[in-house]
């Protein structure tokens, strides 16, 4: 159970840094900068650090 658990946190940390990378991609490369989806990539990001 303790692996499952394991396992389960680092796939989301995974996610978390794929997010992450993505919203940093599309702040430094577009103009007009995509705000709303570098906010909706930033989200789960946000969540990991508040809870």
């Amino acid at each position: 159970m303790k692996d499952d658990l394991e396992h389960d946190a680092a796939e989301w940390l995974r996610f978390v840094e794929m997010d992450r990378t993505s919203a940093y991609h599309l702040f430094k490369t577009m103009y007009p900068k995509p705000l709303e989806i570098i906010c909706f990539h930033c989200h789960p990001l946000l969540s990991y650090i508040y809870n």
